[in-house]
């Protein structure tokens, strides 16, 4: 139901006859991840089926959609009489996506918006349905928008909730939606407005800058020495996850080794073209703003994406008992 939720959001946000307070679209990853099918077909001569490149570049380009809007609204030095808002319709399964969405936020405002004269909201809407419920809606689609059953299923046992004890992913409402209308229920709009309420009351919070003028030697120097750390940080989940890859506690993971270490290698390579993106946007970086806990959840989120991607054929509990044993593995090391 996020699709239908989203068109629904759309449609209330656009009530009073057009004199709406927001300029609101929609980011659609799916339809994304069409276009970059289509092209691929066309430039591969006609190949079917999922294409992990097409995938990665569907979620490239809304996240570039996001920070094209985001840029506009912040080089206009007036006051707009709309407040834009994206509502972007996507699984969304682990948290390490959704904080892609918030990192770039909080880049763009961090680059553009250093007098805090202007901000930005983010929350999440969690709409959940029950198992046979999806099951019969999934029925009535048709071409690649029908997935198997298993897939469904899939995603049930991967999905990560928002987190209930607060921090960047606390701002959030849950619709539970296993209504059998074919037009999604109004009944629901007081929770959609809700969503829309709380972003706007919960601004992206900023690292508290240093009050200094660091020369430009200094924040190279400081950049470089920040992108070292998390590297090395990096490379020891890597070295923890191949490390222990035959032991006892990784028995009955059915992973070759080399998979596995592409597989991570290919997480921190992601998350340090994050970062470094983010110092290319921001000429300057602190250390305090790299929280280890949401490292290890971005490295253990986008390690299984990988692993997904190389195994075509992967069973739903040996997925879910790979991320148990790495997640489990990593938050009780030391670095």
């Amino acid at each position: 139901g996020k699709s239908a939720a989203s068109l629904r959001l759309l449609h209330i946000l656009s009530e009073n006859d057009g004199k709406s307070r927001y300029d609101a679209q929609i980011i659609e990853y799916d339809s994304l991840e069409e276009d970059e099918l289509l092209k691929n077909r066309i430039e591969s001569h006609g190949v079917e089926g999922f294409d992990p490149a097409a995938w990665r570049q569907a979620r490239s380009a809304a996240l570039h959609r996001v920070q094209d809007v985001l840029t506009r609204h912040f080089y206009k030095e007036e006051r707009s009489e709309r407040i834009p808002l994206l509502i972007l319709d996507d699984t969304f399964h682990y948290r390490s996506m959704r904080y892609e969405v918030y990192r770039m936020c909080r880049e763009v405002m961090m680059k553009y918006n250093r007098t805090a004269t202007k901000s930005v909201g983010f929350a999440t809407l969690y709409v959940s349905a029950a198992a046979e419920t999806c099951k019969a809606r999934n029925q009535q689609r048709f071409g690649r928008r029908r997935v198997p059953d298993s897939s469904l299923m899939e995603m049930m046992t991967k999905f990560e909730p928002p987190c209930t004890g607060g921090g960047w992913d606390g701002v959030y409402e849950t619709l539970s939606n296993n209504d059998s209308e074919v037009y999604f229920p109004d009944k629901h709009d007081a929770t959609l407005k809700s969503v829309v309420s709380r972003a706007l009351e919960n601004p992206v919070k900023l690292v508290q800058m240093p009050d200094v003028k660091a020369s430009e030697d200094d924040r190279a120097r400081t950049s470089r020495n920040v992108a070292h750390a998390v590297d090395k940080l990096l490379r020891f989940y890597v070295g923890k996850v191949c490390q222990n890859r035959s032991e006892e506690s990784m028995t009955g993971l059915d992973i070759e080794h080399k998979v596995l270490a592409q597989a991570a290698n290919g997480a921190r390579r992601n998350i340090l073209e994050g970062l470094r993106r983010q110092m290319k946007m921001n000429g300057d970086i602190l250390l305090e703003e790299v929280i280890e806990g949401e490292l290890r959840v971005q490295f253990v989120g986008l390690l299984l994406e990988n692993l997904v991607v190389r195994k075509e054929e992967w069973d739903v509990n040996a997925q879910t008992n790979t991320k148990k044993i790495i997640s489990g593995m990593l938050d009780g090391s030391e670095f």
